[in-house]
């Protein structure tokens, strides 16, 4: 059976539709997808009117709705049991799944939708998102009391489809302290994830939050309508005055003033097509006493198994680079091996790449600003090693596929320019 599943690789919409395909033994044709740019045309408009994704192309015709394509998936085969084992199963899924929905996706999106840049941040607005989330994360954890899974005795819809949108959430802001109460969900989520159907569209690792990512903007939850609350006046003992933390900002001004202007070289790298030809300008305005070039590689690559999950994983590092974007420029390889007769045609993908930042501690920065730098090597590079030399110019030259490569084929590619992904 041909079905092909549009979306963008970050959706967390769409994990619905592809676990759901784990479990019912179906192979779902997932396209490259941007949005902005294919779903506009006039062919995916005729699929689906409202240019909205994910959107499910069968050999009958198209259909839009993440659940409604996670029941049309379950309802292929029916022995799958993800639609429940009778009729009143069937109906306590469906309850789940509208609970989902209401309840549980809208906070849950209103909450981390600004940290991925997908909104403008409102501390009002991200403090009420916290309670109702909450609150339906109480009804949850009571449920789960005495419930392994929310209906009957294995894996359904109704907890694919709450795992998926509790997914980013536990990722990013659902801290310890936030997650407390909620001791029987934790559980569920990480029973859930240690399924192989599960771990086929997420990746093998599930990591909850340990610090709450906040997003620029906000108020860190509705700080500043507490902080306007009217106060006594009483007198109050004068404290003594701490001296405020230092800011990345604050770091970056006192350090010696360098003679190399990241802009310059961002500019003349963006718009040469022939990267090799701008690198001896490059060594040029280099300036060693200011600036260090890291080779980085990231530590984990034996998880890294499907290409669009490894294309996300490294999205999500370039966006979170954001704190740094005008201290540091730099290049990420997604690299595939397509294995050989030893390895039993077993390949995998790697991630390797080169920064340029701003400081000689500039992987301290890193991994100070970026929650995922801890899970890549940072080696600072000798620019005046021709060994060295050769380690940067590999990372910055074959940035994009070209489909070449013999035994190693370039993947795909992210660069951070100034907090933004160029492809």
């Amino acid at each position: 059976m041909s079905l092909t599943l549009y979306t963008f690789p970050t959706n967390f919409r769409a994990f619905k539709a592809l676990i759901a395909a784990e479990y019912s033994g179906l192979t779902l044709d997932v396209p490259k997808f941007t949005m902005g740019v294919d779903n506009v045309t006039e062919d995916f408009l005729k699929m689906s009117p409202m240019g909205k994704v994910p959107c499910l192309k069968t050999k009958d015709g198209c259909i839009s709705q993440s659940n409604a394509i996670a029941r049309y998936i379950a309802r292929l085969r029916g022995d799958s049991g993800l639609y429940g084992n009778s009729f009143f199963e069937s109906g306590q899924v469906d309850a789940w799944m509208d609970f989902c929905t209401n309840e549980v996706e809208v906070p849950a999106t209103m909450w981390v939708y600004p940290i991925l840049g997908y909104m403008e941040a409102n501390g009002q607005a991200t403090a009420e998102a916290k309670k109702h989330l909450g609150e339906a994360l109480k009804a949850m954890d009571n449920h789960l009391s005495l419930n392994t899974y929310f209906v009957g005795e294995r894996v359904t819809l109704a907890d694919i489809c709450l795992f998926s949108a509790l997914y980013y959430p536990f990722k990013f802001v659902m801290d310890k302290k936030f997650r407390k109460p909620f001791s029987n969900v934790s559980r569920w989520i990480q029973t859930c994830a240690a399924q192989p159907e599960f771990q086929a569209v997420v990746g093998n690792v599930f990591t909850m939050c340990n610090k709450e990512i906040v997003a620029k903007g906000g108020n860190g939850g509705g700080k500043k309508a507490k902080k306007e609350k009217k106060k006594e006046n009483k007198p109050k003992k004068e404290a003594p005055k701490k001296e405020k933390p230092k800011t990345l900002k604050d770091i970056m001004n006192a350090l010696p003033k360098s003679p190399m202007i990241l802009d310059v070289w961002k500019k003349l790298y963006s718009n040469t097509k022939d990267k090799a030809s701008v690198m001896q300008q490059f060594y040029d305005m280099y300036d060693k006493e200011g600036w260090t070039v890291y080779a980085t590689k990231y530590n984990y690559d034996d998880d890294n198994t499907i290409l669009w999950q490894t294309s996300n994983l490294v999205t999500g590092f370039i966006q979170r680079c954001d704190p740094l974007r005008k201290y540091a420029f730099g290049t990420v390889q997604i690299l595939a091996n397509p294995g050989t007769e030893e390895t039993g045609g077993k390949g995998n993908i790697f991630l390797r790449g080169a920064y340029l930042i701003r400081s000689k501690e500039g992987s301290k920065h890193m991994v100070d600003n970026n929650p995922d730098a801890e899970y890549w090597s940072w080696t600072p590079l000798d620019l005046t090693k021709d060994e060295d030399k050769k380690t940067l110019e590999e990372a910055w030259f074959n940035i994009y596929p070209d489909g070449k490569g013999g035994s190693t084929t370039m993947a795909d590619g992210k660069i951070l320019y100034d907090a933004l992904e160029f492809k």
